[in-house]
C-alpha cells in the first residue's frame, strides 16, 4: 500500500486531505492551548475608576425570612455574601448586589443571620434597595412587589433562595 497516489507522487486529493487535517490540528491547538498563552477571558483585579458604578440611595429596607434551610446551605449563602467584590461586564460588583434576569438592581443585602429551628435554620436576609413606588406605598424591587407575607426571591450573582417578606420599612 502506497502512502500517496500512483508512483509515490502527491495528487490534488492527497493535498486536500493533508490541508484539512492540518487545519483541524491547528483549530484544536488554538481552542485548547490558546487561553494558556493569552489574557483573554481573565478578569482584571480592579477595572479603571470610570467603570465603578455609583448607586442611588435606597428608599426601602426589608427582611426576607427563609424558613427551614439546611445549615450547610445557609452557611454557603452567608459566606458567598461576605466574599470579595468581583468584576462583571467590566464593572466592580459587590457580591451583595441584587441581580435578576442578567441585570443588576439598585439594592444590596445589608445583613444576614440564622436562628436554629430544630435540625434546620431560619435564614434572615435584610435588603436595602431603591424600589419603584406606585399606588399608595406599594414598593417594587426587580419586578417583585414588596409586602409583608409575600414571597420574594433573593438573588445575587451567586445565590438564589426564596422566602417571605418578614418586615418592611420605608427609608425616606
Amino acid at each position: 500500500m502506497k502512502l500517496f497516489g500512483k508512483g509515490g507522487k502527491l495528487n490534488i486529493v492527497d493535498i486536500l486531505i493533508i490541508l484539512v487535517l492540518l487545519a483541524a490540528l491547528i483549530f484544536v491547538a488554538i481552542k485548547f492551548l490558546g487561553p494558556l498563552f493569552s489574557d483573554q477571558g481573565v478578569e482584571p483585579d480592579v477595572p479603571p475608576e470610570s467603570e465603578v458604578e455609583e448607586i442611588p440611595a435606597p428608599n426601602i429596607r426589608f427582611t426576607v425570612l427563609c424558613e427551614d434551610v439546611s445549615p450547610a446551605i445557609a452557611k454557603q449563602i452567608m459566606d458567598s455574601l461576605e466574599g470579595e467584590p468581583r468584576v462583571l461586564d467590566g464593572k466592580i460588583v459587590e457580591r451583595t448586589r441584587l441581580y435578576y434576569a442578567n441585570s443588576l438592581y439598585d439594592g444590596f443585602f445589608v445583613d444576614w443571620y440564622t436562628e436554629e429551628n430544630g435540625d434546620q435554620v431560619d435564614l434572615y436576609l435584610t435588603i436595602e434597595a431603591l424600589a419603584e413606588v406606585y399606588g399608595v406605598d406599594v414598593y417594587s424591587v426587580s419586578w417583585q412587589d414588596i409586602r409583608i407575607g409575600k414571597e420574594f426571591i433573593c438573588k445575587s450573582t451567586e445565590i438564589e433562595i426564596t422566602g417571605v417578606v418578614y418586615s418592611l420599612e420605608p427609608l425616606q
